[in-house]
């Protein structure tokens, strides 16, 4: 054999054994492709369902938060609806609540200021809607007891709706 023929022999075991190295490597970048792709599969599928309980979590903050501008809104209904509309002096067993007929309220004494004589009857004008209201000489108007505070507490601030 000839120092050419050794050559070519050497380089041949040396390009197969590159080839083989070479494949080697093309097969574990295959398997790492295969790996990286089902991971990338499941942060999708993650990602989705992440996003689901994403907006699941902001209806329910919107309800609660709706609920909650609600309650603080029927708290200061309620409050406003404790005191007379005409003086605004907080009912109590000294200034109680009469309520019309057209269900607005106010304490007996500005009911008297807002009674109008008419030959022998008399009608209460509703400073709200302007109602025209008969005035009973006998029974007059109802007393509503529930907007007196010391009557119905107000409700726990841990009442949930």
């Amino acid at each position: 054999m000839t120092a050419l023929e050794k050559r070519v022999e050497v380089l041949t075991r040396e390009c197969a054994t590159f080839k083989r190295g070479y494949e080697r490597e093309v097969v574990s970048l295959k398997e790492k492709q295969r790996v990286m792709e089902r991971k990338r599969t499941a942060m999708e599928r993650n990602l989705g369902t992440v996003m689901v309980q994403n907006a699941g979590l902001r209806h329910t903050i919107r309800t609660q938060q709706e609920q909650l501008e609600w309650f603080r809104a029927d708290i200061e209904g309620r409050e406003a609806s404790r005191q007379c509309m005409l003086c605004l002096r907080a009912y109590n067993a000294e200034v109680l609540p009469k309520t019309l007929r057209c269900g607005h309220s106010c304490c007996e004494e500005c009911i008297g200021r807002i009674t109008v004589k008419h030959r022998e009857d008399s009608f209460a004008v509703c400073t709200e809607c302007r109602r025209w209201h008969f005035v009973s000489a006998v029974a007059g108007f109802p007393t509503s007891i529930s907007m007196i505070p010391g009557y119905i507490p107000p409700p726990p601030p841990h009442l949930q709706l």
